[in-house]
Parts: C-alpha cells; sequence; structure tokens
C-alpha cells in the first residue's frame, strides 16, 4: 500500500511574514462584539442564500461613526459606475467571512435579506463567530411560530 503523502505548499513561507487576513477579521470580530456589548440597540441583519438555504449574520454597521461621502464628481468613470452597481448590488459581509451580494429588487441573484427563518437554518460559523452575544441572532420571528399563531 502506497502512503498518502502529506499535504504542503508550493512555496514555502517566511515565518516573519504577517497575517494580514487573520488579523483583519480578528480585529472586525473584536469590534462587532464591542459594539453588540456597547450597544443593545442594534439590530442584527440576515442574508440568506436561496440556493443552499443558509441564513448568515450581516456584519452590523456602528450607528455612532459617520461614514465618508465622497463627491460624485471626484470620482473617476470607473467608480462611478461600481458606484451605480454597489446601488443596485451591495455586497453585504457576514460574520463568516463571506460576502454575500444582495440586489435591491429582492428577487434577482441568490441571496436576499431576511427577518424569519428557522434557527436550523442560521450558519454555524456565524453563530459562533458571535460568541457570548449568538442569543441575539434567535431573537427573530420563525417560520414555525407563524404556523402556530
Amino acid at each position: 500500500m502506497t502512503p498518502i503523502p502529506a499535504p504542503h505548499r508550493s512555496r514555502p513561507v517566511p515565518a516573519d511574514r504577517p497575517r494580514r487576513a487573520r488579523g483583519r477579521r480578528t480585529a472586525l470580530l473584536r469590534a462587532v462584539h464591542e459594539l453588540l456589548s456597547r450597544r443593545d440597540d442594534v439590530e442584527l441583519e440576515f442574508v440568506r442564500h436561496r440556493r443552499r438555504g443558509y441564513v448568515h449574520v450581516a456584519v452590523p454597521r456602528d450607528p455612532d461613526t459617520r461614514q465618508e461621502v465622497t463627491d460624485w464628481d471626484d470620482l473617476s468613470a470607473e467608480e462611478q459606475f461600481e458606484g451605480v452597481l454597489g446601488i443596485i448590488r451591495r455586497p453585504v459581509p457576514t460574520l463568516c467571512g463571506r460576502t454575500q451580494r444582495v440586489f435591491l429588487d429582492g428577487v434577482t441573484g441568490d441571496h436576499e435579506l431576511v427577518d424569519v427563518f428557522d434557527d436550523v437554518d442560521l450558519c454555524p460559523s456565524c453563530r459562533r463567530a458571535l460568541g457570548e452575544h449568538a442569543p441575539r441572532a434567535f431573537e427573530h420571528p420563525t417560520t414555525s411560530s407563524e404556523d402556530v399563531w
């Protein structure tokens, strides 16, 4: 029987290279935890993947911070085009690290914003990312509770 070779990288990674993606994700999750600890009134948004059925938790926006707005005339033609696409199809980052594309009409595409879903459909990675604030992800109406009433 031939032994299965261990997985390896095609190029060695220098030991002193910073782990950027992990650092950004850790900083993002730390900011989300701080926001949810500081503000009880922040509502979580949920995005469902239509074909797979998973429901992801969108990264909440801090209502205390102001977003910088760039004047339309200061943008290049490419940035203006991307801005129009962003209005039609906005990227929604989720706590598990994915970015879902949600169209404004709510019908087009694979993702939709939802308020009502079953608890079993919640993405386990998003739930784990919430940590001590995970119970807040279950403070929503469920499809089974609609049938009962």
